[in-house]
Parts: C-alpha cells; sequence; structure tokens
C-alpha cells in the first residue's frame, strides 16, 4: 500500500513538472506577445510618423527630383531613421512630377520570442504625398515689354510686335488638352521658344480658358531684362521665328482675367514667381494621399 502511494505521489510530481513547463512556455509566450508585440507596434508607428514626414517635406520640393529626395532622406533621418533604413524614394510616384512616395524598412529583434524560436522581424512602411504646384499650365503668350510694378497693374497678352508678330510661344513649346481645357508650357529644357505670326490652332482653348475673373499664368521677361532693351525692337530682324529666350530671363505671372475681346487679353497682375529659381505656384497644399 506504501509503494502505490508512493508512485502515486512520484506519477503526480511529473505531471505538475509537465503542467509547469507547460505553463512556463504558455507565459513566455504571453510575454512575448506583450513585449515584443508592443515593441513591434511601437516601432511600426514611429516608422510610419517618420515616412509621412519625410514624404510632406520633400513634396515640398518637387519638380526639381534630387532636392526633392535629399529633402525626405534628411527628414527621415532627423525622426531617428537609419540610412540603410531607407528602402526608396520615389519622387517622381506613377509618373506624376506631383507626388513623391517614401519606403522605410526596419529590422526589429525579438527578446522573448526568441524563446518560441522568432529571432527578428522586418517591418516596412510607406507614405505618399502629393503637392499639386503649378506644373505648366500658361497662357500661350510672352511678356515682352509691359512692366509689372505692383499688385493690379494692367497687362495685355498677345500685343502686336511688329506687323504680323505677336508675343506668342511656339507651338512647339505647348500642349494643348484633348478637351481644349488647358495650354501647358514645356519650359523645363531651360528656354522658350518664340513664334512669329499667329495660329488659330490655340482659338478653341484660349476661348475656354480666357474666362472673367479666372486666375491665369503668363511668361514674361523679368523687369529688370525688359529695362535692358536686350529684346527691344531694333528693327524687324530683333526676335526671329523660332528663337530662344532662356528661361533665367524670364519670370511667371499671376494674373486675373479681366477681359478677352478681339483676340486680346487683358489680365491683372496678382504675384511675381522666379521659376528659374526654383519658386513655383501653390495650387494646394502638400498632403499625404497614401
Amino acid at each position: 500500500m506504501l509503494n502505490k502511494l508512493k508512485l502515486l505521489v512520484k506519477q503526480e510530481s511529473g505531471q505538475s513538472l509537465v503542467l509547469f513547463a507547460v505553463s512556463i512556455v504558455a507565459l513566455l509566450g504571453f510575454t512575448a506577445l506583450v513585449t515584443d508585440g508592443g515593441n513591434m507596434y511601437f516601432q511600426k508607428s514611429s516608422l510610419q510618423s517618420a515616412a509621412d514626414a519625410a514624404a510632406l517635406a520633400g513634396v515640398q520640393d518637387l519638380p526639381n527630383e534630387n532636392i526633392a529626395k535629399s529633402t525626405a532622406e534628411d527628414y527621415a533621418k532627423k525622426n531617428g531613421v537609419k540610412h540603410l533604413e531607407i528602402t526608396s524614394v520615389d519622387t517622381s510616384y506613377q509618373d506624376d512630377p506631383t507626388k513623391i512616395e517614401v519606403i522605410l524598412t526596419r529590422n526589429v529583434p525579438f527578446t522573448f520570442a526568441r524563446v518560441l524560436g522568432f529571432t527578428n522581424k522586418d517591418i516596412s512602411v510607406r507614405a505618399v504625398a502629393q503637392n499639386k504646384k503649378w506644373i505648366g499650365e500658361a497662357l500661350p503668350f510672352i511678356n515682352l515689354d509691359n512692366k509689372y510694378d505692383t499688385e493690379g497693374t494692367i497687362l495685355e497678352g498677345w500685343n502686336k510686335v511688329d506687323p504680323g508678330d505677336k508675343e506668342r510661344i511656339h507651338n512647339d513649346d505647348l500642349v494643348i488638352s484633348k478637351d481644349n481645357s488647358s495650354i501647358k508650357v514645356k519650359y523645363a529644357d531651360g528656354s522658350i521658344t518664340f513664334k512669329k505670326g499667329k495660329d488659330n490652332s490655340i482659338n478653341a482653348a484660349l476661348d475656354n480658358i480666357l474666362i472673367k475673373g479666372r486666375t491665369v499664368y503668363m511668361f514674361s521677361l523679368s523687369n529688370e531684362v525688359i529695362d535692358s532693351g536686350v529684346y527691344q525692337k531694333k528693327g524687324a530682324e530683333e526676335l526671329k521665328n523660332g528663337d530662344l529666350i532662356p528661361l533665367k530671363d524670364t519670370v511667371l505671372l499671376e494674373c486675373q482675367v479681366i477681359e478677352f475681346k478681339d483676340k486680346i487679353v487683358t489680365l491683372k497682375f496678382v504675384k511675381v514667381y522666379d521659376i528659374s529659381a526654383g519658386v513655383f505656384p501653390i495650387v494646394s497644399s502638400p498632403k499625404l494621399i497614401e
């Protein structure tokens, strides 16, 4: 009887040991879930905040892709991200020059989860921001001689420079939307091409764009260049069809349409942008879109 009792005690001790071992594993698993899982959540949240800040900072420097990428990377690092954790910065996300995508990846080591065979895990976050800056939408005219001094100055587009000449940008530098709702000027090559004479192919677009009270943009020689007289008419050969006007001599004028009559547009000057120095109009504030 005594022997049976001793055997029973040994069996119960063995079962208790097994239950204790199982309990320890369960406890470690729960601890791993709370501790390592909590750390994973914290690291991902911190990394996401860094990606958001980097995207919002970088997008403000578009369309200059090199500067935008550098700014995004700098802001990521300022928010505790290591250089190797910056997976990619796409400064023309989905071929859209107003968007930037930032992807960050961090390896998070485990502490208690190692008992269960898990040592670490990579977490990845992304942020996409958009800054709807002006991307070339402008009238097909260039102001060659009317100075813009103060807000409210009245300007005219498509003035005669000489018989048959207009203050006009060449069709090679224009992109007209299929629905004639916008005209974009291709200025990124560093110059604007001058065109002599008129072209009826832009009339439909102008009729849709030149609505009284609407905000429009027009290229202009800078006041300094106008004062210099470099482009002033010295004869019929002053500006030839196809001549290039370098961007460094130009600015972009924000204007309000006053009247569009007899193919002459009357504009009220609002603001000037030195786009050759990288200063562009903001159509909307930068924001996260993904």
